[in-house]
């Protein structure tokens, strides 16, 4: 997935889309859609992808359904439609192998006049023996060639309209977020206006806030790309399949809601086609009305989905725009403009930074600006200098007006002179906070060092210390007496 996404971020910027908040607009719609997505079985193990196998239908194979009824008129009834057809009901009554011969010298003991009337017959015969004009190329051959070649040309017929029905189309429902970034156009070979850089793109990030949008697309077998899209929407008590764009039939979202009905369980009634009633859209998202389908739990008199606002990938507020990834206010141009974040803001509120000489926002000032104590400026807090413990703030000018100013032996903090101390015994100097924390304070002299000697629970330094003790040799000798 993150191979992915960073095709989808790459996208973005290539449309001049901001993807500040695509990683927050990404976990909030796993968050939204935690309770449906683990009843509906989409998680992380199956990259939140469920595939399924599409049967052939009369819609998604209409040219198979021609030439059976082409067969059913060229044999006078002799082999009915929904006897050959194995699209009826999943089972067919004659294979189409044996009875094609049969049908194959009944087309040609017709007139060349009349075989015309069989369209997709001689479509199928011409595809399969990859000639044009089937007419001319039947007739050119003497009898004998002919005859020759017929089992080998009904052979290729057969093969080739057994291939053609194998149907090879998949259903996928999906969260992975990838596929609400490919709706349309990209990975796709349909378009809509639900596209990156199209005029309802905000629609994908009010879909992913949602907790109830679920992607439905169709590829072929041992293809990503989607040739059929609609967008449905789920709850524990109703379920919506809306617009198909592309190659989608009727029958195809009908397979997907049944496989939905089962998952969520009970029973469904059927409530006719998507309105405002069934969809509540609190956003700008593109909802279709009129098209689709509205299954209702049955039992309830009524029930309705939310669409809220998405996230707006330039500022992470509510987006309330249509089209580029951000709220009417980032996509206005007018008014002022952070020179740091480039987002529109109240320019009397704004902070011009001396050492970049930017005007910022006073959220940008505050969290990456600071004002020097010393001048009243302010300047970024790459270049100011944060002194005595971060209780003063100086500019580097300020700084050098201050005095030396050094750094904690200890801490790595900046101090000015007052505010250090000097280890005498390793010569460093520390702040005061360090001294007090990590060394002694000789009683006598009152130096700082780093290794002291007690003596009456007081402490002293080398040189204090030996003096002490001097004295007190001294005052314990024994004074001389005479008899």
């Amino acid at each position: 997935m993150m191979e992915q996404m960073d095709k989808v971020k790459q996208w973005l910027e290539e449309e001049n889309i901001p993807t500040d908040y695509l990683e927050d607009a990404v976990k909030r719609h796993f968050k939204n859609k935690a309770p449906l997505l683990e009843k509906i079985g989409l998680n992380e193990d199956n990259d939140y992808r469920v595939s399924f196998r599409l049967p052939t239908t009369e819609e998604n194979r209409p040219e198979a359904v021609r030439f059976l009824k082409d067969i059913e008129r060229i044999t006078n009834g002799l082999f009915k439609y929904l006897d050959l057809s194995f699209m009826w009901q999943g089972k067919n009554k004659f294979r189409i192998g044996k009875i094609l011969p049969t049908a194959w010298d009944m087309f040609f003991n017709k007139t060349q006049e009349e075989r015309y009337d069989y369209a997709a017959f001689r479509t199928m015969l011409s595809n399969s023996c990859n000639v044009r004009g089937i007419d001319s190329y039947y007739i050119e051959l003497d009898a004998g060639y002919r005859n020759e070649n017929r089992d080998k040309t009904i052979h290729l017929l057969s093969c080739y309209y057994g291939d053609y029905i194998k149907n090879g189309r998949m259903g996928w429902y999906s969260a992975n977020p990838y596929d609400y970034f490919t709706l349309s156009e990209r990975d796709c070979t349909f378009t809509s206006c639900v596209r990156i850089g199209g005029e309802y793109f905000n629609s994908v990030l009010h879909y992913l806030e949602s907790s109830c949008m679920i992607p439905y697309f169709i590829t072929e077998e041992g293809s990503t790309k989607k040739i059929g899209r609609c967008c449905s929407y789920l709850s524990d008590d109703l379920i919506i399949t809306g617009r198909m764009f592309g190659s989608m039939f009727d029958c195809d979202t009908l397979i997907y809601r049944d496989k939905i009905q089962e998952l969520i369980g009970g029973e469904w009634v059927v409530k006719g086609k998507v309105e405002s009633e069934w969809i509540e859209n609190l956003s700008t998202a593109y909802v279709d009305s009129g098209y689709g389908v509205v299954t209702l739990r049955k039992g309830l008199p009524s029930s309705y989905v939310e669409i809220p606002k998405g996230i707006c990938l330039s500022c992470g507020g509510i987006n309330n725009g249509e089209m580029g990834g951000v709220c009417c206010d980032c996509n206005d141009t007018s008014g002022w403009h952070c020179e740091r974040c480039e987002n529109r803001a109240n320019e009397e509120d704004s902070c011009y930074i001396e050492d970049v000489e930017e005007s910022w926002c006073d959220e940008c000032a505050g969290n990456h600006a600071c004002i020097c104590d010393g001048c009243g400026n302010w300047f970024s807090n790459d270049s100011i200098l944060s002194v005595d413990g971060g209780d003063y703030h100086y500019c580097q000018q300020c700084a050098d007006k201050k005095g030396e100013i050094n750094e904690c032996y200890d801490c790595n903090k900046l101090f000015t002179d007052d505010h250090m101390v000097l280890i005498e015994d390793i010569e460093e100097y520390v702040c005061g906070d360090c001294a007090d924390n990590n060394y002694h304070r000789c009683n006598e002299c009152g130096k700082w060092f780093n290794e002291v000697n007690k003596l009456d629970d007081c402490e002293y330094c080398d040189e204090c210390y030996e003096s002490i003790m001097e004295e007190r040799a001294e005052d314990e000798e024994p004074i001389a007496t005479t008899n």
